[in-house]
């Protein structure tokens, strides 16, 4: 091979791989794929999270393979090739007869069958709402005679085996579900109010309560009224699967929706009304009798003294328990593990849980009821702080699960080992913020409560919500070091290691004191 014929065949190679950097740089991006009916990866934007942890680069490999342009074309040459082959199935789809394509059905797990279906049993006996079982028919069962020679499933083989842990058997689960929904002709109107379910509901530490909502019926429009459980609102803002801002979904449809006035439950049922005014009713109604309700519970306690008090030989001592959390994950998960510490002798009671930040509401609520204030990753104001020491209440602060429930169980038990206590010192509110090279961001603060120093260890709120956990790097008052700061004045503070810092966040100082335990 001459050294002219090298040169010629490197020109050539580069050449056709320019043609496609050109043609993928003027094709405009494409958002669905009809031949692969599913929506397609976009352009990403990056971020320093993203760069630093490798998500863009994954991100935007997806993005140019889904953009590639002629992707479709390139994906039905190798179909038809394979085919051509005699290939019966390709990505465990079967070419079967009159152009249709089957997806492949592998006979499920005997034993796990029976174990889902005896789980399905248990649930039916332990709930007082009607429940029906039916089992439908796979695709490969409706068109077993479309089927490839040798590939006709065997009679029974009508079981959909699922897995939420591995993700098997969801495709044709859907599949069945949407062949039922067509066969049975089953419809939902979307020319009426909206109608859905809360899936999962967190406080966001930019945009406040969101939920998720599973459209039922009806259309739900920006700007819609609606009221869900105890909140009501307005639809400031809708967002769908992909995280692109729409302005209206229609049933079957997810989105996640700004506007709440608080967190709501999963599973709260989400109704919009076109009467402003009805809603807040309908709302305030529902929160004074979730009220009246919690208060009709149980009858001011710290967990110091609560052991203290004696009961009766034959009656438990009951540890009334009011619990904030981040987001309903956490939620769930303690309340779950709580509820497994109760004893013959010691029983826990849950009166409220709730997501968001500490309110005056459960200040209220626990002082009522004569309960503790479990707070997971939130924190209340220093508004509600105080209303909280005129009322006597205990509020405890956790930010792992494990150290909240160790905790709880001790004190259960009269066995609180020496703990350092946390002092609480003071608050600033951040009012500008500067960036200083090879220093940071200063935060540019006013101290609104108590005071802060110089070495004190501090957290940074959003919202109520709890966003970094640190020390203070510097306190200055003008241009001078200054061991502290007092209520009233302002100062710049920069944070060890953290950076985030924004506009209206809270800059909350404590220290840790070691003392013995008591009950």
């Amino acid at each position: 091979m001459t050294k002219k014929y090298c040169i010629f065949l490197s020109a050539l190679f580069c050449a056709f791989l320019g043609v496609f950097l050109v043609a993928n740089a003027v094709s405009p991006d494409r958002t669905f794929s009809q031949m692969e009916n599913r929506n397609l990866e976009q352009l990403p934007v990056p971020s320093v999270k993203t760069l630093l942890n490798g998500q863009f680069m994954k991100d935007f490999e997806t993005y140019t393979t889904d953009q590639f342009v002629g992707r479709d074309g390139w994906i039905a040459l190798k179909s038809t090739t394979e085919r051509v082959l005699g290939k019966k199935e390709n990505n465990n789809v079967y070419f079967a007869a009159g152009d249709t394509l089957i997806s492949r059905f592998d006979e499920p797990d005997g034993e796990k069958v029976t174990n889902n279906l005896n789980y399905v049993n248990n649930f039916v006996e332990n709930v007082d709402i009607p429940v029906t079982f039916s089992l439908i028919p796979t695709q490969a069962c409706i068109w077993a005679d479309r089927l490839p020679a040798g590939e006709i499933m065997p009679h029974g083989q009508d079981i959909c085996s699922l897995s939420a842990k591995t993700g098997e058997g969801i495709d044709n689960l859907l599949e069945m579900v949407n062949l039922t929904a067509e066969m049975q002709e089953l419809k939902a109107n979307p020319n009426r109010s909206a109608h859905g379910t809360v899936i999962e509901a967190r406080l966001d530490k930019g945009r406040g309560p969101v939920a998720t909502v599973l459209i039922q019926e009806g259309t739900l429009h920006q700007g819609d009224t609606f009221v869900c459980g105890v909140f009501s609102g307005r639809v400031r803002a809708m967002f769908n699967d992909q995280g692109r801002k729409v302005k209206e979904a229609g049933p079957s449809i997810p989105v996640e929706v700004q506007g709440f006035e608080g967190v709501p439950e999963a599973g709260e049922e989400f109704i919009c009304l076109e009467d402003e005014k009805l809603a807040r009713r309908i709302a305030e109604s529902r929160a004074v009798k979730l009220r009246e309700r919690e208060l009709a519970k149980q009858s001011r306690v710290t967990l110091e003294t609560f052991l203290s008090r004696k009961a009766d030989d034959q009656e438990a001592l009951v540890l009334n328990l009011v619990v904030k959390s981040d987001v309903q994950g956490s939620l769930e998960a303690i309340v779950d593990a709580l509820n497994k510490q109760s004893t013959e002798k010691v029983r826990i009671n849950i009166i409220h849980g709730g997501t968001g930040a500490i309110t005056e509401s459960d200040i209220l609520l626990a002082s009522a009821s004569d309960a503790i204030i479990i707070g997971f990753n939130v924190r209340p104001t220093a508004k509600v702080k105080e209303m909280a020491e005129h009322e006597s209440v205990d509020i405890r602060f956790y930010d792992i699960i494990y150290k909240l429930v160790d905790e709880i169980k001790s004190a259960m038990a009269g066995l609180l080992a020496p703990v350092s206590r946390e002092v609480y010192l003071g608050q600033a509110e951040v009012r500008e913020v500067f960036s200083v090279p090879k220093v940071g961001s200063i935060a540019g603060s006013h101290v609104v409560d108590g005071k802060l120093t110089r070495n004190a260890s501090v957290r940074l709120l959003r919202d109520g919500v709890v966003v970094h956990n640190g020390k203070i790097a510097s306190l200055r008052r003008f241009k001078d070091d200054v061991r502290e700061v007092l209520k009233g004045y302002e100062c710049g503070i920069s944070l060890e290691n953290f950076n985030d810092i924004k506009v209206g966040d809270v800059i909350e100082a404590f220290e840790m004191v070691e003392e013995a335990a008591t009950l």
